[in-house]
């Protein structure tokens, strides 16, 4: 990114100044114990990409703990010697330190989430709490569990 910022040239048309988004993998539990449980989905779909080629079906937490060899299991899911995870994991206090940490090295404009958790509660209370960690409330909520779209918190 930085030698991106460093390199960048306005073309005319599209951005006047350069803008990153910073992709993560993110899984937030009420406990880390909790968190590392429910990342074991999103370890579990790209072990099985490696010798599928990329027909992967989502593993469960509980299938992927029976699939995961211990090294897998034990991938970090925060920073560990100044190298940043494939997946960010953790309580919302662990998971907010570490993605400020990751907005202050990289530097990006913006984050964007993604998660491969295969249970649609633990996705949603994932995304909730992750939301509260950075003070973000509901703006709307749909019917039927759908999406929803936060705000900033209002003071």
């Amino acid at each position: 990114m930085r030698t991106y910022r460093a390199q960048f040239q306005r073309q005319g048309f599209g951005l006047e100044t350069p803008r990153a988004i910073l992709a993560v993998n993110v899984t937030v539990g009420d406990t880390s114990t909790d968190a590392q449980r429910l990342v074991g989905s999103a370890k579990g779909y790209y072990a099985r990409l490696r010798p599928t080629g990329g027909d992967a079906q989502l593993p469960s937490a509980d299938e992927a703990a029976r699939e995961l060899t211990t090294t897998e299991r034990e991938q970090p899911t925060s920073i560990v010697d100044d190298q940043w995870p494939q997946f960010v994991a953790g309580n919302p206090d662990e998971v907010r330190a570490t993605l400020e940490r990751m907005v202050d090295e990289s530097p990006a404009d913006e984050i964007m989430i993604q998660n491969r958790i295969a249970d649609p509660d633990g996705r949603r209370h994932s995304h909730t709490l992750l939301a509260q960690s950075f003070g973000l409330t509901p703006r709307r909520t749909s019917a039927g569990g759908a999406a929803e779209t936060y705000a900033e918190a209002q003071a």
